[in-house]
């Protein structure tokens, strides 16, 4: 498995900073003493990463509404973290095309790909449940277990299920299993933009978020929207612990101040529980700032504590829809210095808070500037991803690429909502305007998943080039080509 991480930033947090992070943590886990604790699977099964071969998942439907069909699923995506030897279990629909693709781009002609044998009818749970009752695939895992001595599971998001199925290879393959990840309950809790919102209050101080309040039912819900109202011109409904703007809402203001306590209520409920189950709750009410001037997201690797420090590798600018907030790309972010500096050391403070809480593995932060691109901007930290995703996986394979280098400009499209025709991930490869195999004076084009061309369900692919203007210039040619 390819996780080099590359420090890109180099903040230094002091030392009466780190006594104050020290003081959040330790009234953290005052609160939740088992927060870090993987001791319940046995002593041989623990977060890092060992010698042996990697066991990859790419699945992202343990995340609240990812399991629906609506959104295009990237089960190939975390092969590019993917090494000879290693072996990558999809749940979805075989693509040989893109296997072929994936092992020739990373010159890794090893990679074994696991396609789990479950009925149709049962595809759409999550690939990791699937594998603990899918007899070929377990097997298979374990058996490369036992020959290897050891093994490493990495996943998208690291959660109970995956630990679960470390603890049962253990027993069955009696080798140390080894988990990229973070523990059960920390994973839970990072991901919940609630918890993490008080953390990072606590570490960085009350002005770090935008408002934020917890919806336990419809009636709380109607409270807190009115109660913001006539205070804001826009308001932000989110399910805490989904992502990639699933299950966000946005509210403008304006429109509801004439409505009656009854008639908000109805429209709330006909907004938001449309889309999203009553089972949902809490629902996170925020502020949305007014007049965003970026939305970046700091990408980090953190290691386990007695091995260092945690490490920024990149601040990126992310490319939101604008009705819903949703997810479509991102490019290197080109802020001012002084913000950037402020985007990493903060980054680096909730790093760090994170890493003495137990925290392993790859972490993004997404954030809001404010005001002006200037020193008085503001900066409100709005969630933590605590896993993989659509940012890390492509910035990690270019980094692979490059071998350690500085990083090409680039950007990545990652979008549902364009309809393009679909067609055979095979046909796709050929539209392509720059040959994926090599860098050319013009840039390159990698296509990162086959899903969303071989259903004609948007975009997903790495464009670069001489200059951010050029890589967004080379993604948009091909979009094109692959719609005609």
């Amino acid at each position: 498995m390819h996780i080099r991480p590359i420090p890109a930033r180099f903040p230094e947090v002091a030392p009466g900073a780190c006594k104050a992070i020290d003081a959040v943590v330790r009234a953290i886990l005052a609160e939740e003493p088992r927060l870090g604790d993987v001791s319940v699977f046995g002593p041989d099964v623990r977060c890092g990463i060992g010698a042996g071969p990697a066991v990859l998942f790419g699945d992202t439907r343990e995340i609240a509404l990812l399991s629906e069909g609506f959104y295009t699923r990237y089960d190939y995506r975390i092969g590019w973290l993917a090494d000879s030897g290693d072996a990558v279990v999809i749940g979805t629909r075989p693509c040989r095309a893109f296997e072929e693709y994936q092992r020739k781009v990373l010159d890794q002609p090893g990679i074994r790909y696991l396609h789990i044998n479950a009925p149709d009818q049962r595809i759409d749970r999550p690939s990791p449940v699937l594998c603990l009752r899918d007899g070929y695939c377990f097997d298979a895992i374990a058996e490369l277990a036992r020959t290897s001595g050891q093994i490493t599971l990495v996943a998208h998001i690291v959660t109970g299920t995956i630990w679960a199925l470390a603890a049962r290879l253990q027993r069955e393959a009696g080798v140390p299993v080894f988990v990229a990840g973070p523990p059960p309950r920390l994973t839970r809790a990072v991901n919940d933009k609630l918890w993490f919102g008080a953390m990072a209050r606590g570490v960085l101080g009350d002005t770090a978020t935008p408002e934020k309040r917890a919806a336990h039912s419809l009636s709380a819900l109607t409270r807190h929207v009115s109660d913001l109202l006539p205070k804001w011109q826009q308001l932000v409904v989110k399910v805490p612990d989904s992502a990639g703007g699933a299950g966000q809402f946005m509210i403008p203001t304006g429109p509801l101040r004439r409505l009656s306590a009854r008639e908000l209520n109805a429209f709330l409920r006909t907004r938001i529980f449309t889309s999203v189950s009553r089972r949902q709750f809490p629902l996170a009410v925020e502020v949305w700032d007014a007049n965003v001037v970026a939305s970046p997201s700091v990408q980090v690797w953190i290691p386990i504590a007695q091995e260092g420090v945690p490490i920024i590798e990149g601040i990126y600018e992310q490319l939101l829809a604008d009705d819903d907030l949703t997810f479509s790309g991102a490019s290197t972010a080109t802020l001012p210095s002084a913000i950037d500096a402020t985007l990493a050391l903060e980054a680096m403070k909730l790093s760090l808070a994170l890493q003495a809480l137990g925290y392993f593995g790859r972490c993004s932060f997404d954030a809001v500037v404010t005001g002006r691109l200037d020193a008085a901007a503001a900066i409100h930290w709005i969630e933590c991803n605590g896993r993989w995703g659509g940012v890390s996986i492509p910035m990690s394979l270019l980094s692979r690429l490059g071998r350690g280098g500085p990083l090409p400009a680039h950007v990545i499209l990652q979008d549902h909502l364009t309809r393009l025709p679909p067609m055979p991930f095979s046909e796709a490869v050929t539209r392509v305007p720059v040959a994926s195999d090599g860098e050319s004076e013009s840039g390159r084009i990698l296509l990162l998943s086959p899903e969303p061309y071989e259903l004609g369900r948007g975009t997903h692919l790495l464009a670069t080039g001489r200059s951010r203007e050029d890589a967004f210039t080379l993604a948009g040619k091909c979009v094109d080509l692959l719609g005609n």
